[in-house]
């Protein structure tokens, strides 16, 4: 589908001549979004064993908040569609889809999508320990055993870590990150590795402790086609910036609520 230029965001509207007429417009549409205004049609990456819980997922609830809220200011109507990450991607590629939150900046994915030049988020591999054991540096899992998923890119960076430095370790296979941290409260495993806002998310679950050492810091943003999508992305962009200078706006209030206060953004 050839999609039509999108506006510049409202935001930016401050002509006081223009204020009745945009007032008209504005009140029409209420009832009416979907007729008014564009719909976006947003692509959902699931069914990847690396993806947690639909109810665990801190990262699709914080792009979620921050997207309806800038539908509302734009008068988008949201359509979603989900699938595994390979199909989102060629969806995009073909028109099917306009729009995927929560995608990593990786280099498998910058040759195929285009990227807002906002980050709303970073993740990383976040390394916890069992309850009295110190690790100081990636030495000192040496000997260690370590909870992870396998296939998980967190992990896997970890594994070629260790590979690289000659560190001797034994891997425990979860089949989720919370079956993770439940290994190392156990003691079943030394340490364990899993996505950083799951860790903030659900840390207190458990005994595990945090440590310093983390893996694979990957920047977090929306995509769309290279070609199609580019004042959908410019319009997004402009909204995240302007959320980051408020320390109110939905940005930081999302973060807050699923990640805690005073956690690491962008």
């Amino acid at each position: 589908m050839t999609r039509r230029a999108i506006r510049k965001p409202r935001l930016q509207r401050n002509d006081g001549r223009h204020a009745a007429a945009i007032l008209i417009i504005w009140l029409l549409c209420l009832p009416v979004n979907a007729i008014c205004g564009e719909t976006i049609r947003v692509g959902i990456i699931e069914g990847d064993k690396t993806q947690v819980a639909e109810r665990d997922n801190a990262l699709r609830f914080i792009f979620s908040e921050i997207l309806e809220e800038i539908a509302s200011e734009e008068g988008w109507a949201l359509s979603y569609v989900k699938g595994p990450r390979d199909s989102i991607v060629a969806w995009v590629e073909s028109g099917r889809v306009d729009l995927v939150p929560a995608a990593p900046l990786i280099p498998e994915l910058k040759n195929r999508l285009d990227f807002t030049r906002e980050t709303v988020l970073s993740t990383w591999g976040q390394v916890y320990v069992t309850h009295g054991l110190k690790l100081r540096n990636m030495l000192d899992l040496n000997g260690r055993s370590i909870a992870m998923l396998e296939g998980d890119g967190f992990s896997e960076e970890l594994r070629r870590s260790a590979e690289r430095f000659n560190i001797k370790v034994s891997f425990i296979y979860a089949n989720n990150y919370h079956k993770v941290l439940e290994a190392v409260d156990r003691g079943i495993a030394d340490a364990g590795i899993v996505e950083r806002t799951f860790g903030a998310m659900h840390e207190d679950m458990y005994k595990a402790g945090k440590t310093h050492l983390v893996f694979a810091p990957t920047e977090i943003r929306f995509a769309g086609n290279i070609e199609k999508e580019i004042d959908l992305l410019q319009t997004i962009d402009y909204y995240i910036a302007a959320f980051k200078r408020d320390r109110t706006s939905i940005y930081y209030r999302a973060i807050e609520r699923y990640l805690g206060p005073g956690e690491d953004v962008a």
